[in-house]
This record gives structure tokens, C-alpha cells and sequence, in this order.
């Protein structure tokens, strides 16, 4: 699982703090020679793993 397999999430994580999801990439491609290829391949990514999220309770919590 990394930047260039764009079906998976990497890794998953909650601040137990803020309850805040964190999703991580990892990437071992080589930025030295394709650095235009290599910001497809993160956007893409960032498409096919986008989750989607509902809208936040603005309800009073008592």
C-alpha cells in the first residue's frame, strides 16, 4: 500500500485527543527526475481515496 495504489488508505489513525481522523500516504517513488508525474500520481490518489464525510452535528450537546 502506498502513493502509487490509489484503491488504499494507506494508514488510518484517530487523535484520541480530538477524536480527528488522520489518513496518512507513504511514498517511496523518486522525486528527482518526474516531480510533475509524481503530483498525478498524488492526486489521483487523493481521489480515489476520499472519503465521504457528513456534515458536522451543529446541534447543542447538553
Amino acid at each position: 500500500m502506498a502513493v502509487d495504489d490509489p484503491k488504499t488508505v494507506d494508514v488510518v489513525s484517530v487523535d484520541r485527543a480530538t477524536s480527528e481522523v488522520i489518513l496518512d500516504v507513504t511514498d517511496h517513488l523518486d522525486w528527482s527526475d518526474q516531480a510533475v508525474h509524481h503530483l498525478v500520481v498524488y492526486k489521483t490518489k487523493a481521489a480515489k481515496t476520499a472519503l465521504p464525510l457528513p456534515a458536522p452535528d451543529t446541534r447543542r450537546k447538553r
